[in-house]
């Protein structure tokens, strides 16, 4: 409750809205979209300064997040305070077991890269994991995407094939980019966040699950994104003539 979340909401005249409403006892997997060069988004779903804490989804959720980012110090202790946890698979079984829901950027390092002002690119085509462990918990999926995530920020292009080369061989993703004033402070820029209908699964034992299952759940939920962002586009009029374009 935080005054800062409050200021994080005015600044980016942050919403969040939900095509239907969430039940707060169900297990979810939250795909969000598009990664950006930050995330900025991020501080709009671990933060309750759009109630999505207190009103959205008030079961037990973990947010994955690079695992880099936990061997800064002070960062990772905040990081931690706010839910996050290490994006690795055994993480994600382990919080899934549990039956706490999770929160993913499925683009990754890899869709940080492909960030530009004005552009809509997603990295979705090859990312199967997360519906794999749907199947395998029977957790749902939920589509997300927010809206002037990658305004946030100005990209450069600058050593980008070195920079894929250090994603592809270290997954260590590095955004060139810059905010107001070429500071670090992000443009103040609307950020609005669209969370789609959930996308029901059935659980599934782990051997049975064939790669037709995966295809076909995948195929779901690519569609479903793409039906979620036609659907809101035009409600921001600086997005409504784009496309969104998957990768």
């Amino acid at each position: 409750q935080l005054k800062l979340w409050d200021f994080i909401r005015w600044y980016f005249k942050a919403t969040i809205t939900l095509e239907e409403e969430l039940d707060h006892k169900k297990q979810y997997i939250f795909c969000c979209f598009p990664h950006g060069p930050i995330s900025v988004n991020h501080l709009l779903t671990m933060t309750n300064g759009c109630e999505m804490l207190t009103k959205h989804y008030q079961g037990v959720r973990r947010d994955l997040c690079a695992s880099v980012l936990f061997t800064i110090p002070i960062f990772k202790d905040i990081l931690i305070w706010l839910g996050c946890v290490d994006a690795s698979p055994f993480t994600a079984h382990y919080n899934l077991k549990k039956g706490n829901s999770i929160f993913i950027y499925v683009g990754g390092e890899k869709e940080q890269l492909m960030s530009e002002s004005g552009c809509h690119r997603i990295y979705l085509k090859e990312r199967k994991g997360f519906v794999k462990l749907a199947l395998q918990y029977g957790a749902e999926l939920i589509p997300m995407y927010a809206f002037g995530e990658n305004e946030a920020y100005t990209t450069s292009n600058a050593f980008l094939g070195f920079r894929k080369w250090l994603q592809k061989n270290l997954s260590l993703g590095i955004p060139i980019c810059y905010g107001r004033w070429g500071t670090f402070i992000p443009h103040k820029q609307r950020i609005a966040l669209e969370i789609g209908k959930p996308i029901a699964v059935k659980a599934m034992p782990k051997d049975s699950i064939t790669q037709k299952d995966i295809d076909d759940l995948h195929a779901t939920f690519v569609a479903e994104m793409q039906r979620l962002f036609d659907r809101t586009k035009g409600k921001y009029p600086e997005h409504a003539q784009k496309t969104l374009e998957i990768y």
